[in-house]
């Protein structure tokens, strides 16, 4: 016990420099943009550490599905008994968090315990992402990474729970923000075209509308508020190859101050990559329509 009360301090010399200026999320104030959040831990905005050369985690993972906003999970597992700190992030967001183990654990090698309640932010996107766990010793070194695949779960009124590719925007305020995407035909995906295969005709079959790119809901069209601020496109069938262009579109504010979104790309269980932003009204006075948003992420898809 004397060794987990003594802790906090090993953590603090194992990453001086980066644990020096980070932040602490036992006061509730989480950073804006982070996806997760973890309120017994310590926050450090950028990149972890490249270097693997340090303890390894035995077991890591967390509850699969959640939800955006959820409150109420746990990420646990084992540390190699020399680890004074477990750092957690999810891959791709804008800081990881680092976390203390507690107790040794006898029957599996002395190895440490580690638990912690784990949030996630309401604007976490749908989509598959990976939780990665590393273990960090007294001298600085960090482990290698140990990966659970979390699904981040919608209402039921998103896309399937399968999809082959997964545009997801989410924002915190009932402003109407719009996605777009630019697929490698030209073709472009938004609230006035919801499909990227042609209109349909007498010679085209009825379910050929299955083989595009869909959007799922205009949230808060026009200010009329229905309150789910997320809005999808996404392929069931194999997506074309070629480059893609991810686009956020500021429609109005709706009388509020300024929207944080987050836009995450997933192919499969392969997160692409996570782009976070604000809106304000300065944003709506851009074009509107096709073309219009801030371009958000561009990608390639083989």
């Amino acid at each position: 016990m004397r060794r987990a009360a003594t802790m906090g301090g090993l953590i603090a010399l194992a990453l001086a420099g980066t644990v020096l200026s980070g932040c602490s999320g036992a006061n509730g104030q989480f950073p804006s943009d982070a996806l997760l959040r973890v309120p017994s831990g310590q926050f450090h905005r950028g990149a972890p550490p490249s270097d693997v050369s340090g303890p390894a985690l035995g077991q890591f993972g967390a509850r699969t599905p959640v939800f955006p906003g959820e409150t109420n999970t746990l990420v646990s597992g084992l540390a190699a008994p020399e680890a004074t700190g477990v750092i957690v992030y999810i891959e791709g967001d804008v800081g990881y968090w680092v976390i203390t183990p507690t107790t040794i654990e006898p029957t599996q090698n002395n190895q440490l315990n580690f638990s912690a309640p784990i949030q996630f932010s309401p604007t976490l996107p749908q989509g598959k992402f990976k939780l990665i766990g590393r273990g960090v010793d007294i001298h600085g070194h960090v482990g290698p990474p140990s990966e659970s695949l979390i699904t981040v779960a919608s209402d039921g009124s998103g896309p399937p729970t399968v999809t082959t590719l997964l545009i997801s925007l989410r924002w915190d305020t009932e402003a109407d923000l719009d996605l777009h995407l630019v697929i490698p035909s030209g073709v472009e995906i938004y609230s006035a075209k919801i499909n990227s295969v042609p209109r349909p005709d007498l010679t085209t079959p009825d379910d050929a509308y299955k083989a595009g790119g869909i959007l799922d809901f205009d949230s808060n069209a026009s200010c009329v508020i229905e309150g789910r601020r997320n809005e999808n496109i996404f392929w069931t069938q194999t997506p074309p190859s070629g480059h893609y262009i991810a686009r956020v579109e500021t429609y109005s504010m709706c009388s509020e101050f300024q929207a944080d979104w987050s836009l995450a790309i997933t192919q499969g269980d392969n997160t692409l990559g996570i782009v976070h932003g604000v809106s304000r009204d300065s944003d709506t006075l851009a074009k509107r329509g096709r073309g219009a948003g801030l371009t958000a992420f561009e990608f390639d898809i083989p």
